[in-house]
């Protein structure tokens, strides 16, 4: 833990929570598919900017990717990596979503209150198939979208902009195809949380 708040602070400077503000800092996520795949999550959150360095153990490799969203230039569009290969803009796709409902059941994830909230959405990208969601919020960790971005953000609660620390999804197909795809899904659970105020150049998608 001390090595990684030591290479944290060498591009970043504390910053504390601010009520009612962005969330500015690093979620560190654990992710565990139900095809028993691993993988280590890590989101840093700034300014109307978010980075996602992802690290996927697959047949006892380690396979990295990195996403960067920039949300108050390029509405509706990220930037993805694989390795160390150079970024490439891509377009944001508008999932149909039919039901989402925070309810009143509450818990404590790492020191912060949490409201479970339950979303079920179609993907036309994977068979027309839904996805059911169960999402625990954190009331006081919050990340709102500018207006115009389409995307129900699968880490960011776009109907109250509340940040997710527990996610369980499961991916149904339609009835039609149930006896050639199975139902698939995963858990991404929060395992630690640093807030931080990093310099832009960590966001930067300039290819080199």
């Amino acid at each position: 833990m001390t090595t990684l708040i030591y290479i944290i602070t060498l591009f970043c400077n504390y910053s504390s929570f601010s009520e009612g503000a962005n969330f500015e800092g690093l979620i560190i996520y654990e992710r565990l598919s139900s095809s028993g795949d691993i993988a280590l999550e890590k989101y840093y959150f700034a300014d109307q900017k978010i980075r996602i360095d992802s690290e996927f153990l697959v047949d006892s490799s380690i396979v990295k990717y990195t996403t960067v969203y920039l949300f108050d230039n390029y509405e509706n569009f990220y930037f993805s990596k694989s390795g160390d290969s150079k970024f490439v803009k891509k377009r944001i796709t508008k999932d149909a979503i039919n039901r989402y409902t925070l309810q009143n059941d509450s818990t404590n994830i790492l020191d912060q209150l949490c409201k479970k909230a339950t979303v079920e959405y179609e993907i036309d990208s994977y068979f027309n198939s839904t996805i059911s969601q169960k999402r625990w919020v954190a009331v006081d960790l919050k990340f709102a979208l500018p207006t115009g971005w389409i995307m129900d953000y699968s880490m960011i609660c776009h109907k109250d902009n509340r940040i997710v620390l527990r996610l369980e999804e499961s991916i149904t197909p339609p009835d039609e195809l149930k006896d050639y795809v199975k139902t698939s899904g995963y858990i991404r659970k929060a395992i630690g949380i640093y807030p931080f105020k990093f310099d832009d150049s960590l966001f930067s998608v300039k290819n080199r």
